[in-house]
Formats: structure tokens, sequence, C-alpha cells
């Protein structure tokens, strides 16, 4: 499984998804536009025009809420499809190749494996092409506010991307861990309940549960090893986007004051914040 065969299983789609998460950010970057633009109508006290960039702001909302909508959907379709190609594939491999393969190792490249490559690679492509034209529309529009905004905001990003790093690895080793664990468990099922009617002539059931218990319990560990790490990952990026968030702000407000830019800034610059934090 590769990005070149996800392109191939339907060109068109995945056209198509490429458009529209391309245009979805650049929405994002409208209404925040518009949000300024309603900002110096409002202190202006102009109702009529108010009104009418009020209808705009709502239309651009909903249009990005439906168009971001069916690119998670196109998305999906594209990586389902991909899936049943390779399931296809793979189960025609373990019928053809006339050797003996543990139901469980087939089990879990059919489910888990197919499962984590969805979620940590295809079911990313969306966040990494929206954050992308994110971060360049957010600079664009920085550059024609100020260029101090514009500096700052680069070596906020610079540093953001870094930290991530500290725990890539060993997210990494957590994520094989837990295919290996699951390999392992569906393993043991498998030999467990071939034997069910000897367990039950035997009255053997606590032997059993013992034996599955120990296995999941292998798998419970790695999944809650992932999830720290995952989550020990969110926080360092929560607490460096309020820590650079707040310098933005600060930085924006002394521009205010000194007459270097609209004080509608210092009400958009939260959103720069949220949308420089989600690109990242």
């Amino acid at each position: 499984m590769n990005l070149r065969n996800f392109i191939r299983i339907n060109r068109a789609r995945f056209f198509l998804f490429s458009i529209l998460a391309i245009l979805s950010p650049l929405l994002t970057i409208a209404m925040t536009a518009l949000v300024q633009i309603e900002t110096n109508i409002i202190l202006s006290r102009n109702l009529p025009n108010f009104l009418i960039i009020s209808a705009i702001s709502l239309t651009v909302g909903i249009m990005f809420y439906a168009l971001f909508s069916l690119t998670q959907y196109l998305l999906l379709a594209q990586t389902q499809d991909l899936n049943n190609s390779v399931r296809e594939k793979i189960v025609d491999h373990y019928f053809h190749d006339d050797r003996d393969h543990p139901v469980s190792k087939i089990q879990n490249r059919l489910t888990n494996d197919l499962e984590l490559i969805n979620d940590n690679y295809y079911g990313s492509l969306l966040n990494l092409i929206f954050g992308v034209v994110q971060l360049i529309a957010i600079i664009i529009y920085l550059i024609m506010l100020n260029w101090v905004l514009l500096i700052t905001i680069c070596i906020i990003v610079a540093i953001s991307l870094a930290l991530p790093k500290l725990i890539e690895k060993p997210l990494q080793k957590a994520n094989k861990l837990i295919s290996t664990s699951n390999e392992i468990y569906l393993d043991t099922l498998n030999d467990w309940l071939r034997g069910l009617d000897q367990l039950r002539q035997f009255a053997a059931g606590a032997k059993l549960f013992s034996v599955t218990q120990n296995a999941s319990k292998k798998l419970e560990d790695a999944t809650v090893k992932q999830t720290t790490y995952t989550k020990l990952l969110n926080a360092i990026n929560g607490i460096a986007s309020a820590l650079f968030g707040l310098i933005i702000f600060v930085l924006t407000g002394f521009l205010v004051k000194n007459g270097l830019v609209q004080m509608s800034t210092l009400l958009i610059v939260g959103n720069f914040r949220f949308y420089l934090n989600q690109a990242i």
C-alpha cells in the first residue's frame, strides 16, 4: 500500500478530493478576512454594510462545512476501495502460495494492520493537505498585514514542528508493539478455542480465561502505551500553542498601539493562533 496505489484506485475521485482539500482551508482564511472587514464596519457603525458582510460570512461558512464534509467522505470512500483491493490480494496470496499460515497472522493483516495504516497514513492525508495550504494562506495574509507578525509566526511554526520529534521514535515503537500484541492475542484465541470441547470435558475454563486474559493484558498495555505517547504529543502541542498564542496576541497589541495595524487585527489574531495550531 502506497500513495500511488491510493491515487490509482479512483483517479477522478482523488482529483476532486485534492481540489476540495485545497479549497477548504482557503475558505477558513476567507472567513477570517470577512471577520476583519466586519469588525471595521462595526467600528464605523455602518449598518447596511454590516448586514451585507454578515450574509456573505454566513454563506462562506456554510460552504466550508459542506465542502469539508464532502472531502472527508471522498477520502473515506477512496480508502475503503483501496482496503478492499488490498484484502483481495492478501487473501489470494495466502490461498495460492501452498503454505500453512497461522489464522491469527492473516486476521491481523486483514484488520488491525490495515486500520493502523488508515489511521496513521491515509487518514492523515487530508490533515496534511489542509495544514500545508492553511499555513501558506496564513503567511500570505500576514505579509499583507505586517512583516513583524509574519516573522514571528514563521519562528513559532519552526519551533512547534520540531517539538514532536522528541517522542517520534517511541510512538513508532508503540504502534509496532500494538500490531505484534494483537497478532499474539489472536493466535492465542485461535489455539485455545480450537480445543474448546476438551476444555469443557475437563472443566478447564479457568485456564482458558487465565491464558486469554494474559494475552489481552499485553495488548491492552501496548494500547495504553501508544495512547500515552499520543496524549503527550498533544499536550506538548497544546502548551506550545497557548504560549505562542499569547506572544502573538501581545505583539499584535503593541502593533495596534503604535498604529502599524488596524484595531480589527487584534480580534482576528486569535483565529490565526487556532489555525496555526490546527495546521501544525
